[in-house]
């Protein structure tokens, strides 16, 4: 786990007497993967649970709209969010990739088309992993598709 999670999972456990601090739940890096139309919307949706259980949080906005990531990237870190737990990383289809074939990154959030989805869902399956290790959640009622590894 990287120290600045790790500081940040202790602060966050200490505001609250209900956490249970357990280190089964932590995936040190997760990712994001917001969509053009809810540029805003989707990383809050991510980001506080990614950081609020202990991760460190990669967030991949749509390239045609990248200033509202921005901007919540910059808030949160005006906000006291530790160096290192918040990272956006710009790009198309060679960014969705890497992120989603990353060793170190252990869980993938993804919103955005049925077609993309798939094709997130393949490339992120493709890697050899042990079955014990590698699951899948669809919400039907939501366009959300999140892969842990």
């Amino acid at each position: 786990m990287l120290p600045a999670v790790g500081a940040l999972r202790r602060h966050i456990c200490s505001l609250s007497s209900h956490c249970i601090p357990t280190a089964a739940c932590v995936l040190p890096q997760v990712a994001g993967i917001a969509p053009f139309n809810f540029p805003a919307m989707i990383p809050l949706w991510m980001l506080p649970i990614a950081v609020s259980t202990g991760n460190a949080f990669i967030l991949k906005p749509s390239e045609k709209v990248p200033s509202a990531s921005m901007k919540i990237i910059k808030l949160a870190t005006q906000a006291g969010v530790p160096a290192g737990i918040i990272s956006i990383l710009h790009g198309g289809v060679a960014a969705v990739n890497f992120l989603c074939t990353h060793r170190d990154i252990k869980a993938v959030s993804f919103v955005g088309s049925g077609h993309v989805g798939r094709i997130v869902y393949d490339v992120r399956y493709a890697l050899p992993l042990s079955p014990s290790h590698t699951v899948g959640l669809l919400m039907p009622l939501m366009p959300l598709i999140a892969f842990l590894r």
